[in-house]
């Protein structure tokens, strides 16, 4: 029964250190956001099913600066642009707004899988990183 109360006892004193501490004005430390499970930096060598009919599509994305991520896509389509792009632990999100296309990218080492969803429907995306 002593033991349980020097444990109680024990306990409300880091308790009270804690708050005080807490109190006691100090700045509490920034604590930076943990690092990307990727990085999106890089090429990606992939392909487009859109209901059978396969299109090669490579992306580059880079890292702009104040802009962030950036990148620029090149496809028989045409050039286009690369932004909003996000990591979300192996997933990169980004958006194309020449195609107003949202893609999901899931890594799995270099090789990926993935979707493009936009005004002309949902496409499968499969591919590979280059390092």
């Amino acid at each position: 029964m002593e033991t349980r109360f020097a444990v109680r006892t024990g306990s409300t004193a880091a308790l009270l250190l804690l708050i005080s501490a807490c109190a006691s004005g100090a700045p509490a430390p920034e604590i930076a956001p943990p690092p990307p499970d990727v990085d999106p930096v890089g090429v990606y060598d992939f392909t487009v099913d859109l209901d059978g009919m396969v299109v090669a599509a490579r992306v580059e994305i880079v890292h702009d600066g104040a802009r962030g991520w950036t990148g620029t896509v090149e496809s028989d389509a045409g050039p286009a642009t690369v932004t909003g792009v996000r990591v979300e632990g192996r997933r990169i999100y980004f958006h194309i707004p020449e195609a107003d296309a949202d893609v999901r990218l899931c890594m799995h080492g270099p090789e990926f899988h993935g979707s493009l969803t936009g005004s002309m429907g949902r496409a499968e995306i499969k591919g590979e990183k280059r390092e």
